[in-house]
């Protein structure tokens, strides 16, 4: 399980309900608090209520998302496509370990196929760009990709599983239901 609470990041590995080993730090603290505003375009009634955030244009197809995490602030930017309504991407820069420190490194996400779900506009469709980024240095999708792929996103599995566990009823919704 990973959170931010009370400004601080924190990552929970536990096993038939045996906490087996947590995690905090400031880099931490960083990721889970970007995670809140790069995920908003599923959940924008959170975003819009949240007076924490701080919004700002940067251009006309880019809106800049800020918000605090302990005494650090970070920030997100969002893209936007050429209906100008709905998020396409986001970016940012996060710390991915190396070796026993972090470096910053770029990070990002897409999103599509938006539906109204209950009269709220969300994605469908969301894909991390670290994939993609692996497959700069590694084409197939053999272990030493997946490798890769965990060392900078340890927790892509979750998500994987997820998706195979809500996907079908995902793809089922309708807002007529």
């Amino acid at each position: 399980m990973d959170q931010l609470a009370d400004g601080e990041g924190q990552l929970c590995v536990s096993l038939l309900g045996l906490r087996l080993q947590t995690q905090t730090g400031p880099e931490l603290t960083v990721e889970e608090a970007m995670r809140y505003p790069a995920e908003l375009p599923w959940a924008p009634h959170a975003g819009a209520a949240n007076r924490e955030l701080e919004w700002r244009e940067v251009d006309e197809r880019t809106v800049e998302v800020a918000t605090g995490a302990s005494a650090t602030r970070v920030a997100v930017r969002w893209r936007f496509g050429d209906d100008g309504d709905d998020p396409v991407g986001v970016t940012g820069e996060r710390p991915f370990p190396v070796g026993k420190s972090f470096v910053s490194r770029p990070w990002g996400g897409d999103f599509g196929e938006y539906a109204s779900f209950g009269g709220t506009r969300a994605p469908t469709f969301g894909e991390v760009v670290v994939h993609e980024l692996c497959h700069l240095r590694v084409a197939d999708h053999l272990r030493r990709f997946w490798t890769l792929v965990e060392r900078q996103r340890p927790h892509w599995r979750d998500q994987r599983d997820w998706l195979r566990e809500h996907g079908p009823e995902l793809q089922a919704f309708s807002p007529s239901n």
